[in-house]
């Protein structure tokens, strides 16, 4: 397989948590990122075009006015991601919008984007009327308030789930039962993940 996807794989995973943890864009998009979360990477050093991306390539590379645009290489992809989350002028809006506009025939740059930025920003700094005609909107926000309630309860990816989670997380019951119901039937009751990323 090809090392620089597993390494996007594995930065964009801890960019990802680092946002919901409440990081600051600034650490996020620091060229220290990758050195001050080796322990997330187990220790592990990354691709070097990935180390590249984190020492601040995009900072370089993107820039609309000069008509650069993404190709279907990865590095390129985060590359973009990255450049729009920098320049967004802090808008989940600005920036989604931006990342369409850089390729309007690719939207995967805006679907990433999104996620990142999604989760550094919040829910609630994303446009209501965008909110309300999301396709599964419950779906959603269930999923997210599970997945906030998984990260409290394990490590970063090197926790082993715990029999609350075994129980709960058994692909049998998503089948037949909301997330929600299962969370309630065991007491459990998961915090908003927008309570969190505010």
């Amino acid at each position: 397989g090809d090392d620089r996807i597993v390494d996007v794989c594995r930065y964009f995973g801890a960019l990802m948590t680092a946002a919901i943890r409440g990081e600051s864009k600034e650490a996020l998009l620091s060229h220290r990122f990758y050195d001050d979360h080796r322990d997330w990477f187990d220790w592990k050093d990354i691709h070097p075009s990935i180390r590249s991306v984190v020492l601040g390539s995009y900072k370089q590379r993107f820039d609309p006015r000069n008509g650069v645009r993404p190709t279907n290489d990865i590095i390129e992809t985060l590359e973009t991601v990255l450049w729009t989350f920098w320049t967004d002028c802090n808008s989940f809006q600005k920036g989604l919008l931006d990342s369409i506009s850089l390729n309007p025939n690719k939207k995967n740059i805006a679907a990433i984007y999104g996620q990142l930025a999604g989760a550094y920003y919040g829910y609630n700094r994303i446009p209501t009327q965008w909110i309300q005609q999301m396709y599964a909107q419950k779906l959603i926000i269930n999923t997210a308030e599970w997945l906030y309630f998984l990260s409290e309860r394990t490590t970063f990816g090197l926790g082993k789930p715990n029999e609350i989670q075994k129980t709960v997380i058994s692909p049998s019951r998503w089948q037949s039962s909301n997330l929600v119901e299962v969370v309630t039937q065991k007491h459990i009751h998961p915090k908003m993940i927008i309570d969190k990323v505010e």
